[in-house]
């Protein structure tokens, strides 16, 4: 798997990429919630740049991934950790988990995948649901946040039972 500069966009950019495809394809409410939430823009980075990314993260996944019972492509435990390790700053990993659970949760359904890589990024980065929950309503002047109603909605037991 290649490597990039740690915190750098690209980096970030990766990390949006697995999470769009951690359900076995891209899905138009995900593409959907990328650009209206904005989410190139905010790690820092053009779109023809973040399709890049897309394109060599494809790349690299048919190289390093095996593929399952199912014929379905997976990157390991390990695989999946060297990624996360190269967002080092707190305040990227909240942000980024953020924008994960947004993209995983934009059809209103969680799989397998998209449960297991965000568990493995919180358990990875050290964060909880909750605290993120509340950093998000703090942020939003003590609003509850989409992430809030998530959270009430079971979304954390059903990402956690995965």
């Amino acid at each position: 798997m290649r490597q990039y500069r740690t915190n750098s966009p690209q980096a970030k950019a990766r990390i949006v990429a697995i999470a769009l495809l951690a359900d076995g394809g891209l899905d138009k409410a995900e593409l959907d919630v990328l650009d209206q939430s904005e989410i190139v823009t905010r790690i820092g980075i053009t779109h023809e740049q973040f399709d890049t990314v897309i394109h060599q993260f494809c790349d690299d996944l048919l190289q390093y991934s095996v593929r399952d019972e199912n014929g379905e492509l997976q990157l390991g435990r390990e695989t999946i950790d060297a990624m996360l390790d190269e967002i080092t700053e707190p305040a990227a990993q909240r942000t980024l988990l953020r924008m994960m659970i947004e993209i995983v949760h934009a059809d209103h359904r969680l799989s397998g995948g998209e449960a297991v890589l965000t568990s493995q990024a919180m358990n990875h980065w050290d964060i909880d649901l909750h605290e993120l929950a509340m950093v998000s309503s703090r942020a939003k002047n003590g609003s509850a946040g989409m992430l809030d109603r998530r959270i009430d909605r079971g979304f954390a037991a059903a990402m956690l039972q995965a």
